[in-house]
Formats: C-alpha cells, structure tokens, sequence
C-alpha cells in the first residue's frame, strides 16, 4: 500500500493485490458485493458468465471438464 501526493494537495493511495489460487476476488463496499475483471487497462464488473468462469479457475477446473464428469455419471447411472 502506497500513498502518492497528486495535484491539488490530494492525495491518491493504491493497493497492489497479488494473484492468488482462490477466486473470485470480491470488493465489499457501499452495500454491495461486486467482483472484477481487467480487460486491456480497465477492471469492469464481472457478468454472470465471467463470475462462474472465475469460480471454477479458483476451484482448479474448467466447464470442458465439469461436462465430462457429467456425461461420464450419465453412462455410468
């Protein structure tokens, strides 16, 4: 965590958050709960597609994957 002064005696803090095993990353604020992604230089909400894509990298799988086991219980049921 870091404090710069910036124009207008201001001051701007910025926060690093290094990549970790687990996401969804959530920011808590103003009432609500929201998670982002960055796409090019911008950190967008993230939709319900993106959210669920999130989870699954956080739990070390894929959708490809989660549709194989399934087909799989299928055959086997």
């Amino acid at each position: 965590m870091q404090i710069h002064s910036i124009e207008n005696g201001k001051n701007l803090l910025t926060v690093e958050v290094m990549k970790g095993q687990e996401t969804p990353y959530y920011y808590r604020g103003n009432g609500s709960t929201e998670a982002f992604v960055r796409i090019g230089n911008e950190s967008v909400t993230a939709n319900a597609a993106e959210l669920k894509r999130l989870v699954l990298r956080g739990k070390n799988s894929s959708f490809d994957s989660l549709m194989a086991v399934l087909y799989t219980l299928e055959r086997a049921g």
